[in-house]
């Protein structure tokens, strides 16, 4: 495997390329470090956009691949309470009236290192509007022929606690998806109300979701730490953490599946389903998995 910088001019933006025998993938630094193209064995399997300013304006509206950070999904009005104290962050989603999916997957990131199969990238946060806690976040990837390892490690570097959570939205190219399911344990299913916040949860046993007819953005609690994703091109397995949430999201076009490992749930600031608080001084491990598999080897 070898990697190659594409420093471009603007309005192109510069991304790392990671390639070998039937495997590409790509990097791009400004769009929140994220994977851009995922081909594996010479299929796509992670839809990504053009590394110019239409895919940045698209990436900003889809968040492909995007790591999601302090929050995953929506926080309800934008505004929670954190140990006393009021917060307001941004509404970035107008239509709902919510603040959606943090603050890192719009920053650009700075490389620490890379190697022929392997790359890292930072960015620093010193505060911002609702969110005035400094903090660090670093991503690790490291990449082989089948299977990618995303290591995502958040520091306090203030002097105060702070509320979070974590999640990676990827999707899934599935063309065939009357060929294609969706493997995971779980007991429990977060309804949405109106403004795609969760208001109830529904017990329920849930191992198997066909992509055929579904049309579904809402959160599990997973039994376990592994979600299969089984179609007629490749099958694919997304090892997480233990104590997660999978959300599901089927866009529109038909042509992929959002299927986001989570720490947690929307709206978490204020339900506290799941969340997480990083103490001064202290850092947080987030592992992800991803392996890429032949129809034949399940």
């Amino acid at each position: 495997m070898t990697c190659k910088f594409y420093k471009q001019n603007d309005p192109d933006f510069p991304y790392y390329h990671f390639t070998a025998a039937g495997f590409s993938c790509k990097i791009v630094p400004a769009f929140g470090g994220s994977i851009q193209e995922l081909v594996v064995n010479n299929k796509t399997i992670i839809e990504g956009v053009s590394t110019n300013r239409e895919g940045l304006k698209k990436y900003r509206q889809m968040c492909n691949s995007a790591i999601l950070f302090p929050f995953p999904n929506r926080i309800k009005h934008g505004t929670y309470s954190f140990e006393d104290k009021t917060h307001s962050l941004p509404v970035n989603e107008p239509s709902h009236n919510n603040a959606i999916h943090g603050i890192v997957y719009t920053k650009s990131f700075d490389l620490i290192s890379f190697t022929e199969n392997s790359i890292g990238l930072n960015y620093t946060h010193h505060g911002s509007t609702g969110f005035p806690f400094p903090f660090s976040i670093e991503l690790h990837y490291s990449f082989s022929l089948q299977k990618i390892e995303l290591e995502v490690l958040v520091r306090n570097t203030g002097d105060s606690s702070f509320p979070f959570g974590l999640g990676w939205h990827p999707y899934f190219s599935t063309e065939d998806q009357i060929e294609t399911k969706i493997n995971f344990s779980s007991d429990t299913m977060y309804e949405v109300d109106e403004q795609m916040i969760p208001f109830r949860s529904k017990l329920e046993e849930f191992n198997e979701i066909k992509l055929e007819k579904a049309e579904i953005d809402n959160a599990f609690q997973l039994k376990k730490p592994v979600v299969r994703l089984l179609g007629s091109e490749y099958n694919l397995k997304l090892q997480i953490p233990e104590a997660s949430y999978l959300q599901l999201f089927t866009p529109d076009h038909r042509r992929s599946v959002a299927i986001e490992p989570i720490s947690c749930i929307a709206d978490a600031f204020n339900n506290r389903i799941g969340l997480k608080v990083l103490h001064p001084g202290k850092k947080f491990s987030w592992p992800l998995t991803l392996q890429v598999e032949n129809p034949h080897d399940l």
